[in-house]
């Protein structure tokens, strides 16, 4: 019996010479009931599918998006999109995927549906992680699919293998912090071409914190974009170029002042009703009143608890000895100082403070 992943693959080649054979006679698009587009590739795929399945796994079922068949006894099914992007695929662009997925009837993670991070802000859907290499004029080269819990860490050296098979020449490859991490710079190292790798500047540690104490004067890119290149010890052959953007520092300075401005009112309010209380609480004549009490000031406490795990405000916050919370005035103290406009400073702001780790060895072959 054919196993589950050497169909699927079998069957995602077949779909892409379905696709390819309609791509290359071009097709016109109909609108479906709910106004999305549909095209006889579309519906030749979906067909085809439908019947593999039926052949190989007739117990199983499938959901497609132009049909579907029966649930089956085994309780399994195969979720199909013909083509995942049928617009820019009647448009002749070719940037459209064949998605197939199996797993258990209702139940994400079979296949590559996973619950995962989610940046459309949806952590109730199961997701699939797909990743398009394009040229600069938006042409295919190459398409990867992961399950939606992956990782963008766990990626990166899958790409740059992958990225061999299209003979390229000098590649530089560029990667945001969720990709820096030192296992993968070290392993684009390794493969000779060169990288820049952001990285987060929020906090105040490791080699970041280093770029940014080295002195010395920002070159103008423009209005609002201030750079300079730093070198240190502990990384060497690796350039630092700390950016400044001075309209998004001087707009953070404003949000965060008013961030503080609203935590002095909370944290004073939370104070003056704690101390009323306690007050209460000791003049207390009755056990009535007592209780009372005790309510209010478990409130207070739930008051200062929602503040500290607050998305925004809680990274101003420390705790006291005492329990209570209080401005971290250090940690204000070295974001104002790290995001001031003047350009002779180490700075960078917190909204986007990068600082772009670069590699320039020259590229071992044209393969990486």
């Amino acid at each position: 019996m054919t196993s589950e992943p050497d169909f699927a693959r079998s069957l995602a080649h077949q779909a892409g010479e379905i696709m390819r054979r309609y791509f290359r006679l071009g097709v016109t698009s109909r609108s479906k009931g709910d106004g999305t587009p549909v095209t006889a590739a579309d519906e030749a795929i979906n067909e085809h599918v439908m019947g593999q399945v039926k052949t190989h796994f007739p117990d199983d079922a499938v959901i497609g998006e132009e049909g579907s068949s029966p649930v089956g006894s085994s309780n399994r099914v195969w979720v199909c999109d013909p083509i995942d992007g049928t617009l820019p695929f009647t448009l002749g662009v070719p940037t459209s995927l064949f998605s197939l997925d199996p797993g258990p009837l209702g139940e994400p993670g079979g296949g590559f549906r996973r619950y995962g991070h989610s940046k459309d802000h949806r952590p109730d859907l199961p997701q699939v992680v797909i990743g398009l290499a394009v040229t600069k004029e938006g042409i295919q080269v190459r398409v990867w699919c992961w399950p939606g819990n992956t990782a963008d860490t766990a990626v990166l050296p899958e790409v740059r293998d992958g990225m061999r098979e299209a003979k390229l020449g000098r590649v530089v490859t560029v990667v945001d912090r969720g990709f820096s991490s030192d296992a993968n710079l070290d392993y684009l190292r390794r493969g000779g071409g060169g990288w820049i790798a952001g990285e987060w500047m929020r906090e105040r540690a490791g080699d970041a914190a280093q770029a940014l104490s080295r002195q010395g004067r920002f070159t103008v890119v423009n209005d609002h974009l201030h750079v300079k290149e730093a070198k240190i010890a502990s990384t060497p052959g690796i350039r630092w170029v700390i950016c400044l953007n001075t309209a998004e520092a001087a707009k953070d300075k404003a949000t965060r002042d008013e961030a503080l401005a609203r935590l002095g009112e909370e944290l004073g309010r939370i104070a003056a009703a704690r101390a009323k209380a306690t007050a209460a609480k000791k003049t207390a004549t009755s056990a009535k009143a007592r209780a009372r009490a005790d309510a209010e000031l478990a409130g207070h406490t739930r008051a200062e608890c929602a503040l500290r795990d607050h998305v925004t405000l809680g990274r101003w916050l420390r705790q006291t000895p005492t329990g209570r919370l209080a401005i971290d005035r250090a940690k204000v103290g070295w974001t104002a100082s790290t995001c001031c406009p003047p350009p002779t400073r180490t700075c960078h702001p917190p909204r986007l403070p990068w600082a772009t780790r670069t590699s320039s060895k020259p590229n071992a072959g044209s393969g990486t």
